[in-house]
């Protein structure tokens, strides 16, 4: 019996889904490069845009079901390449480039000769490590100027696709942080109770996603994109376990703030729950002992912080209506 895979998903393939985001990162990074190419006004009168490669395919060890193919075999993952020019480089003539990549414990080194020609054409598939020789198309002043503007547009594009590739990861993260907290709040003020509504969940989202106009600071979500363009961000971990840890750690944290709680304050509703009181200054006693004893001093809290998480209420956008508990 033969197994159907989806393209990105079968033994010796490119992971789908990182695949599609790890272009779109690569883009939003040339488009940066091709900005500050563009405010220099340095250009060559004649010569080309290398654009180096941002990732290379693997199979790495210890990336667990993540790398497993669904027809058993393994996926290709990727490594982020670290080269030692910015993400899109003009060139005048022939010159090698070293490059250096990690990933968990593993390492690889190399330098790739970057050569002017008329005539290029693009690799058909990414390549496990960057090619010995890579050939960019030889252009004019004008060209290259032209050719950078290109690449801020598709840059600008590839930012507000890959910001809605992350609403519904963020969406997700929003409900299992509000389910928990509702959960764990329970535990001390009796009974399961929503403490947002949907119209409060969907504020949140949008703050997360967008920024507060009032603020012009950026987004949460646009923060952690930027930490995606980040060299070293991937030695450690790959993308798709990165932006699930950190928007479900972010999503906690804007649900606590929206309902007033510490960020401690699970912390302190479980010493509450052991000890079995709701006084907040035996709680707040208790807890500190349990600081000092666990060598984290530094953790102790005062009785306004007990106060508030043990006094949890939900919050709700809505005008209370009568008619509607009727």
């Amino acid at each position: 019996m033969t197994v159907e895979v989806p393209d990105g998903y079968g033994d010796g393939e490119l992971h789908g889904w990182l695949s599609n985001w790890c272009g779109l990162v690569e883009a939003i990074a040339r488009s940066r490069a091709a900005e500050e190419l563009l405010e220099r006004d340095d250009l060559p009168a004649s010569g080309g845009l290398f654009a180096p490669p941002m990732w290379m395919w693997q199979q790495c060890k210890g990336l667990g079901r993540k790398s497993r193919a669904r027809d058993g075999g393994t996926l290709l993952t990727p490594v982020r390449v670290k080269w030692h020019v910015q993400a899109l480089h003009a060139v005048d003539h022939q010159t090698s480039i070293p490059w250096e990549a990690c990933m968990i414990d593993e390492f690889w080194s190399g330098a790739s000769t970057v050569v002017l020609s008329p005539d290029v054409i693009p690799a058909a598939v990414p390549s496990r490590t960057p090619e010995s020789t890579i050939e960019v198309e030889q252009m004019s002043r004008t060209e290259m100027v032209r050719a950078l503007h290109g690449y801020v547009q598709d840059g600008h594009r590839a930012r507000w696709e890959a910001l809605e590739i992350l609403q519904p990861m963020l969406e997700r993260s929003l409900l299992t942080a509000h389910s928990y907290l509702s959960k764990d709040v329970s535990t001390v003020v009796g009974g399961y109770r929503a403490l947002l509504d949907d119209i409060m969940m969907e504020t949140i989202r949008d703050e997360m996603m967008f920024g507060d106009a009032d603020a012009q600071a950026p987004s949460v979500v646009s923060k952690i994109m930027d930490t995606c363009l980040d060299e070293g961000r991937f030695d450690k971990v790959e993308p798709l376990h990165y932006l699930r840890i950190t928007l479900r750690r972010s999503a906690q944290e804007a649900v606590r703030r929206a309902i007033g709680d510490p960020h401690n304050g699970s912390r302190i509703r479980a010493v509450a729950v052991q000890a079995d009181t709701r006084n907040p200054e035996v709680v707040r006693d208790l807890y500190n002992e349990g600081a000092f004893s666990s060598s984290r001093p530094s953790d102790q809290v005062g009785l306004a912080r007990v106060q508030a998480a043990l006094t949890i209420v939900p919050v709700t956008a809505r005008p209370f209506d009568p008619a509607l508990t009727a």
